[in-house]
């Protein structure tokens, strides 16, 4: 018998998981995914933990059909965002119709993780069990045109232990892959990410600080009209160069992964702007 935990928010690498389906006909059926054991859990480093998937089945049309790290553990997760004050916003307007959508607007920025996607990525054992969701096979098993991989699509990065983060860069990079990743605790707890993840901030003024400190910067604006002369391409104070971001720009023409801009070891423009993503 294997080691079972029965909820997915307290599963931990390392563990088998029981999960119930429900089939066509009506009658449910237990299934058995894993997550695979990381270094940092045998040696109980809080940390982050991940199902990293091979992207070909994503329908993601800004991303693209790139692997990418979903967490595993939402406990954990929430825990690697605290004192974030986008986690606990709720931006949700009613419409016309009576539901509910996701609304950013200037001055009520929020988190699109924890406003939604966040439970499909933690469902994903349940949808998809039999899958395995460790990073090598997510990179023997993604499609021929990816050229990047999507880290922490949840969660900050910073909530990892620094090696076996490095360790999964590195992993990556040998496979000739652009390494996208952000994280909002550049100043504090993140420290040790610059040049592996994108500062990710919530002005354009924060933008500026997180350059001067050596950073690369993303920044979610609610409007062009927040952007210099509202013009899509330009330079904030300093002459620190932004730009808004391509798949935004030419939606259905570029995706992230033809544009990675966002790999933070780039040299490239200092601030990638994004607009009510």
């Amino acid at each position: 018998m294997f080691p079972t935990r029965v909820g997915m928010n307290r599963l931990k690498t390392g563990d088998w998981g029981l999960s119930p389906k429900k089939k066509n006909d009506g009658v449910h059926a237990v299934v058995l995914f894993f997550i695979p054991e990381t270094q940092s859990s045998k040696e109980g480093i809080p940390h982050m933990q991940y199902l990293w998937t091979d992207g070909r089945q994503s329908r993601n049309a800004k991303i693209g059909r790139i692997p990418t790290a979903y967490p595993a553990d939402r406990a954990a997760a929430w825990e690697s965002c605290a004192a974030c004050p986008l986690r606990h916003a709720r931006p949700h307007r009613t419409m016309p119709n009576g539901q509910k959508r996701f609304v950013i607007e200037a001055g009520n920025p929020a988190c699109y993780f924890w406003n939604g996607n966040g439970n499909i990525a933690f469902s994903l054992p349940a949808r998809y069990p039999h899958r395995d969701y460790s990073l090598d096979a997510a990179l023997k098993n993604r499609w021929r045109g990816a050229r990047a991989v999507r880290m922490s699509a949840g969660g900050d990065p910073s909530g990892n232990a620094p090696e076996e983060y490095r360790s999964w860069e590195r992993q990556v990079r040998r496979e000739g892959l652009a390494w996208l990743d952000y994280t909002h605790f550049w100043r504090g707890k993140g420290s040790w990410l610059r040049g592996h993840a994108m500062a990710s901030v919530d002005t354009l003024a924060e933008a500026v600080a997180a350059v001067r400190a050596g950073w690369r910067a993303a920044v979610h604006v609610a409007s062009m009209a927040e952007l210099p002369q509202g013009r899509p391409q330009g330079k904030l104070a300093g002459g620190i160069r932004y730009t808004l971001c391509p798949a935004i720009r030419k939606p259905g023409q570029v995706t992230c992964n033809d544009c990675r801009l966002c790999d933070a070891s780039h040299a490239a423009c200092e601030v990638i702007v994004f607009i009510n993503h």
